[in-house]
């Protein structure tokens, strides 16, 4: 998502409900070096937003891990 002109937010959801989130996020917050928070959204599903344009690092994380397939992920915007 773009908040201003030249910063982004990077929102990731939909993943399963058995993976801690909270490693996730910490281990992305420092292999990153930006900024992670734990929420829910308007619907109450659990997401990880990171500040910037993430999606290239969290795109290769979750496939290096063997998160989810390829053919699951969906990345929007530009």
């Amino acid at each position: 998502k773009q908040r201003k002109s030249r910063k982004y937010i990077t929102e990731v959801e939909g993943l399963a409900s058995d993976l801690d989130l909270k490693k996730i996020a910490k281990y992305w917050r420092h292999e990153f070096h930006v900024s992670v928070t734990k929420t829910k959204n308007s619907d109450g599903k659990k997401i990880i937003r990171l500040q910037g344009d993430q999606r290239d690092l969290v795109y290769k994380f979750l496939l290096e891990e063997q998160i989810i397939d390829k053919e699951y992920i969906k990345i929007h915007g530009y």
